[in-house]
């Protein structure tokens, strides 16, 4: 997952299921800043996604290496790493 802009606008880039194609989401932000917050919340929205919903004193290491995990096997580890 990437982001870049097009533009004025930036845009969250991203591989599909198969991790071959990219696909783009646009931020709808003119200003670096706001679209990583966009990205930041993406980010957040997957890792729901795949953990559920969690108390944030519950969530440790092993969350986040299984979110990881998840992500490398739906994506890439390049993505994973993003």
């Amino acid at each position: 997952m990437f982001l870049s802009n097009i533009g004025e606008i930036y845009y969250l880039f991203f591989l599909d299921e198969s991790g071959s194609r990219h696909h783009k989401v646009s931020s709808k932000c003119r200003k670096k800043a706001e679209a990583l917050s966009f990205t930041n919340s993406t980010i957040f929205k997957e890792f729901l996604r795949i953990e559920g919903n969690k108390l944030l004193h519950s969530i440790g290491i092993c969350e986040f290496e299984y979110f990881l995990s998840k992500i490398k096997q739906e994506a890439s580890e390049w993505t994973a790493w993003k």
